[in-house]
């Protein structure tokens, strides 16, 4: 496909955080390899694991929503893979938090306006072999919290990292049909302090503020706007009342060019109650 400034932030996400602070984290910051444990490719299958079980299964508390929580029993559950990352990574922390699943998230098209660039044809992605995946007799499709660990799906995570799952080619096409590449990001909540923002630009406070209002005002959890949706200032009406109120409340154009646009993912934390 075309390469094209507006599509620089399709994959980047806004993160919401409990204490009232927004995190901006970039695509290539988030799949730079010293942040994933986990990666499954149609090249090598099964690379490294971390929450995927030997089974092939997933936990059930994180395998489906787009935002999930990751409690303690997940990384107990996870802990030979952990200390297998350790060797690898020299590194031995992997706190509770969150799990972000960009594969959820779809940006469908919604507005119907605007005729997008023709980028020509998008390539269909290549599924994993069947050699690749696993064939057994295990008696479930999902791994399930045991009862005596339910107790912790309904406080709040202690610790503050972040899992994002993303495909390895997310700008391709995936029917849900097959399994395609993946990987899962850690970042700890050390870490997450280098992508608060903390002195935004004019044009990142409009986007703040929409994020604001949208999202943490009104309690969505998640979400995404597709950058083909936007209009650029240049192309809005002036007189049109209506356009000119959603570029500033969306923050239009920031991902035109200047990066940290409002068209991308975003996570809101602050929906998870004790």
């Amino acid at each position: 496909m075309e390469s094209d400034p507006i599509l620089d932030t399709f994959e980047d996400i806004y993160v919401l955080l409990r204490d009232g602070r927004i995190a901006y984290i970039s695509k290539d910051e988030y799949s730079d390899p010293n942040y994933v444990v986990e990666s499954v490719t149609v090249e090598k299958g099964i690379e490294q694991r971390f929450f995927l079980e030997e089974d092939g299964v997933y936990p059930t508390n994180i395998a489906g929503p787009a935002v999930s929580k990751v409690i303690d029993w997940n990384i107990f559950k996870a802990e030979s893979n952990i200390k297998k990352l350790t060797r690898a990574k020299h590194t031995n922390h992997y706190d509770t938090g969150y799990y972000i699943d960009l594969r959820q998230l779809r940006m469908n098209r919604q507005n119907m306006t605007i005729v997008a660039k023709d980028f020509g044809p998008i390539e269909q992605d290549t599924p994993i072999p069947d050699r690749h995946l696993k064939d057994t007799n295990y008696n479930a499709s999902f791994s399930p919290v045991p009862k005596e660990y339910m107790y912790q799906l309904f406080t709040l995570p202690k610790g503050m990292d972040l899992y994002i799952a993303y495909y390895e080619h997310p700008e391709k096409i995936h029917d849900v049909m097959s399994c395609y590449s993946y990987k899962v990001a850690h970042i700890s909540a050390n870490a997450l302090e280098d992508f608060v923002i903390t002195d935004p630009s004019e044009l990142r406070k409009a986007n703040i503020g929409y994020l604001e209002a949208y999202y943490g005002s009104s309690g969505i959890q998640s979400g995404a706007l597709n950058p083909c949706d936007i209009r650029e200032n240049s192309d809005l009406d002036p007189k049109k009342e209506s356009n000119s109120a959603f570029t500033e409340s969306v923050g239009v154009g920031a991902g035109v060019g200047g990066g940290g646009g409002a068209v991308c993912y975003v996570a809101n934390l602050r929906t998870f109650k004790d």
